[in-house]
């Protein structure tokens, strides 16, 4: 069995009290929920996860220009500020002030001061769900109306329908 040089363990031992190793940082980021569509400014919600007294300022959160080069576009002018809800958990608001108009998106963030977080998230952004139903101009009847103009001209010579229950 080799012997260790006592230079050596002491030198271990010194480095691992000195506080050289990174500090443990509880920080999770959740996943991204989407609150715009096509056509709109960007609005989602990303939870973050963090330990009993810590909290996260908005300087140690970034959006980093660059995702993966696959293709899909980075969403340009995102703004990300970090907010407390209701219930006390903390979320970052991610946010532009021009529209999105690609339904395929990214937004990558880096997240924590020490031994920061990167997380891409890419979004697949659905066009409105309903349209603005246009007001019926006064020159469209309403089809029932219609029905009610067509019945009431039928040849006096054709039965009854109407059923008598």
């Amino acid at each position: 069995m080799p012997r260790l040089n006592p230079t050596t363990i002491a030198l271990s031992i010194a480095l691992a009290l000195s506080g050289i190793a990174p500090s443990a940082q509880a920080l999770g980021i959740g996943n991204l929920n989407l609150r715009s569509h096509l056509g709109e400014p960007l609005r989602a919600i990303v939870p973050v996860r963090l330990e009993g007294g810590e909290t996260l300022d908005r300087s140690c959160v970034r959006v980093l220009a660059q995702g993966a080069d696959d293709g899909v576009p980075n969403v340009p002018g995102v703004v990300v500020g970090v907010e407390r809800t209701v219930s006390g958990a903390t979320v970052l608001v991610l946010s532009t002030r021009a529209a999105i108009n690609e339904p395929i998106a990214r937004v990558t963030l880096d997240v924590g001061c020490d031994g920061a977080i990167t997380r891409d998230f890419v979004m697949l952004i659905d066009p409105p769900t309903a349209a603005p139903v246009a007001e019926m101009p006064a020159s469209v009847r309403p089809w029932k109306e219609l029905m009610a103009v067509r019945i009431s001209k039928r040849p006096s010579s054709w039965p009854n329908f109407r059923a008598t229950l």
